[in-house]
């Protein structure tokens, strides 16, 4: 039966590559192989910028919501402060009630340093508790939240770093005893560490910025939802490396080209001849720096978990934005397969945001359709040292 709530709330929420939503069984002389891990609700895109051009943002031009993909990025905007609000309905063709809640902000101190923290809250609905005899017992709302700062600084005219701590909270079984077993809440802390490379050029009479961003997010002990010290799960470690190209004509019409590659710094399911998981053992660190290595189909399967986002941005005289992008996993490791579109609107100190994902897999029947995000946020006051975090040219008062 625990099985089965955990099979349940996978399919709920969302987590279509979590631990717990597949067997052995499965999974054994097959090649699909994906890796599972805990609290997948941090891997997902949680505000509309950058679910507008296919879930990437480690190397986008510097906005509110920076905290999740690259916290460096808040050295390189034009304003001294910033707050956002994002809310994703999730799998809403499936069932309602899912929702992923996403609050962030920032402060910077001179042209040098700056704050940020975000709070991450993933609800996933209602569900029923039974025992052994399928008697239903009690309703339980499921949830998961992460709670982050950042502290981010620039090195010099181009390149900024950061660094973010995490405590993370993931209740799926409200403390069920089954067969002697006791659940519990799992948590976990965590840091990331992101980099951030942004240089204004020249293109012939047009100004235009060429940027990179890489980070590691979820730097962190396994997560326990059992007091079985053998049973514990990774926290989903992420690798992301990007780069942007924008382009500036007229002073008015601004046109970036982005490009990100991502993967799970998670050990491959690798299984034995009982069906035992060898690689679950793995620690953490060990786990991260063999991830590269222990497919069990060697470099043909670790090169299959390199998933791949590819987006472009078009923006109006630093008003009005246009966007879309596809996101691109292998069938053997998720199949999350997608085009994304979005808009956005930037009123004085106001900015709004909206994005809607378009699935390319199973069609209207696939969970991830009809998704939709939306964010709004305000900026605060403005930074004569940071350049436009729309991809303009550096201002000064």
């Amino acid at each position: 039966m625990l099985r089965d709530i955990a099979v349940g709330l996978c399919v709920v929420g969302g987590l279509l590559f979590s631990n717990l939503c597949y067997s052995q069984s499965d999974i054994i002389g097959r090649e699909f192989n994906p890796i599972r891990v805990a609290a997948p609700f941090l891997t997902i895109a949680p505000d509309s910028r950058a679910a507008g051009y296919g879930d990437q943002g480690v190397a986008s031009t510097p906005d509110n919501s920076s905290q999740f993909w690259n916290p460096a990025k808040y050295m390189f905007t034009n304003t001294k402060g910033g707050v956002s609000l994002s809310y994703t309905p999730w799998l809403n063709n499936v069932i309602s009630g899912i929702s992923l809640n996403y609050l962030s902000g920032y402060v910077k101190f001179g042209d040098k340093q700056a704050i940020s923290a975000s709070i991450r809250y993933f609800a996933l609905g209602d569900v029923e508790l039974t025992d052994n005899s399928n008697t239903p017992q009690k309703q339980f709302k499921p949830n998961e939240f992460a709670i982050d700062a950042a502290y981010s600084r620039k090195l010099s005219d181009a390149l900024s770093t950061a660094i973010a701590f995490r405590y993370i909270s993931s209740n799926i079984s409200d403390g069920l005893v089954q067969n002697t077993i006791e659940t519990k809440k799992g948590s976990s802390v965590a840091a990331d560490i992101a980099l951030y490379y942004s240089k204004p050029i020249r293109l012939g009479y047009n100004d235009a910025e060429l940027a990179f961003g890489l980070s590691i997010s979820n730097i962190g002990s396994k997560i326990s939802y059992s007091n079985d010290p053998n049973n514990k799960s990774f926290l989903p470690t992420m690798l992301r490396f990007g780069g942007r190209y924008t382009v500036t004509t007229n002073r008015v019409h601004k046109l970036s080209g982005l490009l990100e590659a991502s993967k799970l710094l998670v050990p491959t399911p690798k299984y034995d001849e009982n069906g035992t998981n060898i690689n679950a053992s793995k620690t953490t660190l060990s786990g991260i720096f063999g991830s590269f290595m222990d497919a069990p189909n060697g470099m043909k399967e670790e090169l299959q978990e390199v998933m791949f986002s590819i987006g472009a941005d078009y923006c109006f005289n630093n008003t009005f934005s246009v966007r879309a992008g596809t996101f691109i996993e292998s069938k053997n490791k998720g199949n999350r397969n997608y085009f994304t579109v979005g808009t956005g609107l930037k009123l004085n100190l106001f900015v709004v945001d909206v994005a809607y994902l378009i699935p390319s897999t199973n069609g209207a029947d696939s969970p991830l359709a009809k998704t939709f995000r939306i964010t709004v946020g305000a900026e605060f006051g403005q930074d004569k040292y940071g350049r436009s975090s729309r991809g303009g040219r550096k201002r000064y008062r």
